[in-house]
């Protein structure tokens, strides 16, 4: 007890202390204040009533037809439910992508109105990223990984722009990010029960885990066939082996596929090269130079490049003195029972993981871009350069003893500027309506007219729950607005996060939206869309605020970076020299492509529509029917 005490009681770890402290402090204040956006609110109206049909419909988008029946069957059965929890986890894969125990988890608090609700689950969010950078730390530690490098890593994990900003979104990012840091965690230990166990739950908060369980089984499988000698009863003995220790596991991956996986739902466009490097800046980049961020990456990719380096040095040395490597399954029992090698199991581990995402990602099942959907890579990066930077100081550290304490201090220095960074930036994504207060025309056309409809432009199901006539802006109605079609007659309050009408051929870049974004809206205008047969007036003075900071650290347009559109000519041009036939067709969906997205780019600046900006557009108006 007193050398726990003691090793508890040590520098390093206190500072690691003091630095998830610091955090979890800054997360309590913003998470009041946090803008929200489509996917973030989303996940509340997803915990609301599911009927049976919307449920159906869903499964039908992302299920294979073997499958569809027992899932329907699934969504039936939820609805009979009266333990809530239970209920919210197991609707929750049929209406979304999300896994199951999320619905269990934040179902108990799914009463709540939305602002309570986005509160409580920003700041269990919260907790989860902490826990998160904490493991990764308990893994440096149990690996005997030095202190202040285990210090400085994990903690990056805590003021990344990515990783920080999405600690405050209501989906299922940092929750990713947590499975995987346990996944590290658990690699790094011996315990099969408690491997088993936690892997049963992870697969269901995480959908990325399965991947990573998938590369635990193609390395125990090649363990199997790389022995010396195999016959059938070394096969079976070992494949029951692996059921054994890990059935709660398997059972619970084959329960996952068949019930809630959404298959073809993991590819959101890309690869986009600029990935590389956004996932590692501290502050929105739309705005920002890149050179900092990228110099970062350099930085990072420096030490996992010398890893492995390192690591296949080392391999190839420790085989020639001990000639114990000459196969595979020699490899991974020694790693397996010499504590000092586990290290070097994590690390494989680590490293197949990232080649089956790029592989994954090229064959279109997974996503790597600017955005959320590969942020998961992050905590396995890290690892690996947690490894190289502490084999880089083991092999130069004579030459380093003089300078330890510089070291100890630019360490230091340099982790409580990514806070300070990270803070400022977290002040860029406060809530403009809670930053600013609502304009007054704005809260008296709202207040004076009683009878006025809501139209919410594009996704942001959080309106709906807005209280517009305070000062400022409050998201606790437990009564929903009216929400009406933009082009129903009435008078209304045009609501929007981002004013993409609809992504439909000629409507998207009708006249209404084109003024909104290529025009100076103001008080008195009239816009007449004969598309729908509408003029619409605008009756008071717009208040439009654009910031450019997305919950992702940078969302700009690029035809060079985002490998999708490189694809998708060399396609073309393969089409075009060997498959005649497909020319047609081909040039029909390159057309519905790139007549939305030429028209998306130019109008929002952005390359992809999953992030929405912290920025907002109330603009009163009045829609009439034209004659006849």
């Amino acid at each position: 007890m007193n050398n726990l005490k003691k090793d508890f009681f040590q520098f390093w770890n206190l500072l690691f202390l003091f630095a998830t402290s610091v955090f979890l402090i800054q997360h309590l204040f913003f998470g009041f204040i946090h803008f929200q956006e489509c996917d973030s609110s989303g996940f509340y109206e997803y915990l609301q009533e599911n009927s049976l049909e919307k449920m159906n419909s869903f499964i039908n988008f992302v299920t294979p037809d073997p499958l569809i029946k027992i899932r329907f069957f699934a969504a039936d059965v939820s609805q009979k439910l009266t333990f809530i929890p239970l209920q919210k986890g197991l609707q929750l894969p049929f209406v979304s992508t999300y896994p199951p125990l999320m619905g269990l988890i934040f179902g108990i608090f799914s009463g709540k109105n939305f602002e309570d609700f986005a509160i409580i689950s920003n700041f269990i969010n919260g907790i989860a990223l902490i826990i998160s950078s904490s493991l990764l730390f308990f893994t440096f530690q149990n690996l005997n990984f030095s202190k202040r490098i285990s210090f400085a890593i994990s903690s990056l994990l805590l003021t990344f722009y990515a990783t920080n900003s999405y600690s405050y979104h209501l989906g299922s990012t940092i929750w990713y990010v947590f499975s995987i840091s346990l996944a590290i965690f658990l690699t790094s230990i011996k315990n099969s029960f408690i491997k088993d166990f936690l892997s049963v739950i992870l697969q269901f908060i995480s959908y990325p885990f399965i991947v990573w369980y998938a590369c635990d089984l193609m390395i125990n499988f090649l363990s199997i066939i790389s022995a010396k000698t195999i016959d059938k009863n070394y096969l079976k003995n070992n494949i029951l082996k692996i059921f054994k220790e890990r059935f709660l596991t398997i059972t619970g991956i084959i329960i996952n596929i068949i019930l809630f996986l959404p298959f073809n739902s993991g590819y959101r466009y890309g690869p986009d090269l600029r990935g590389l490097y956004s996932i590692f800046s501290f502050q929105p980049l739309n705005n920002q130079t890149h050179i900092y961020a990228i110099l970062f990456s350099v930085f990072i990719y420096f030490f996992c490049v010398y890893a492995f380096l390192n690591f296949a040095f080392k391999l190839k040395k420790y085989n020639y003195q001990r000639n114990l490597f000459e196969n595979f399954n020699q490899l991974v029992q020694d790693l397996d029972n010499n504590k000092v090698n586990k290290k070097y199991k994590v690390f494989i581990y680590c490293v197949l993981f990232l080649v089956v995402f790029t592989i994954l990602v090229f064959l279109r099942k997974l996503t790597f871009t600017t955005t959320r959907h590969s942020l998961f890579i992050i905590p396995p990066i890290l690892f690996l350069t947690a490894y190289g930077a502490e084999e880089l100081v083991h092999d130069i550290k004579n030459k380093l003893i003089k300078f330890n304490k510089i070291i100890s201090f630019s360490i230091i220095t340099f982790i409580s500027i990514t806070f300070v960074i990270s803070n400022y930036s977290s002040f860029q994504r406060i809530d403009i309506l809670k930053r600013e207060k609502i304009p007054q025309n704005i809260s008296n056309f709202v207040t004076e007219n009683k009878n006025i409809d809501y139209s919410i432009i594009g996704c942001s199901p959080h309106y709906k729950y807005a209280d517009f006539s305070g000062k400022k802006i409050s998201y606790n109605l437990t009564k929903k607005i009216n929400v009406s079609d933009i082009y129903e007659p009435g008078e209304k309050l045009l609501i929007s996060q981002r004013p993409i009408i609809s992504q439909s051929k000629g409507e998207y870049e009708n006249s209404f939206t084109n003024y909104l974004f290529f025009g100076i809206p103001k008080k008195g205008d009239e816009i007449v869309v004969d598309s729908k047969n509408v003029k619409i007036t605008i009756l008071g003075k717009p208040y439009i605020k654009k910031t450019g900071i997305y919950f992702d650290s940078l969302n700009q347009n690029s035809e060079i970076f985002n490998l999708f559109h490189f694809f998708r000519k060399v396609k073309t041009k393969y089409i075009n020299i060997f498959q005649p036939s497909k020319i047609e067709s081909n040039n029909i969906s390159n057309s519905l492509i790139y007549d939305w997205y030429d028209f998306y780019s130019r109008a929002t600046g952005e390359e992809y529509r999953y992030p929405r900006p912290n920025d907002i557009w109330l603009i009163p108006l009045k829609v009439e029917k034209l004659n006849d």
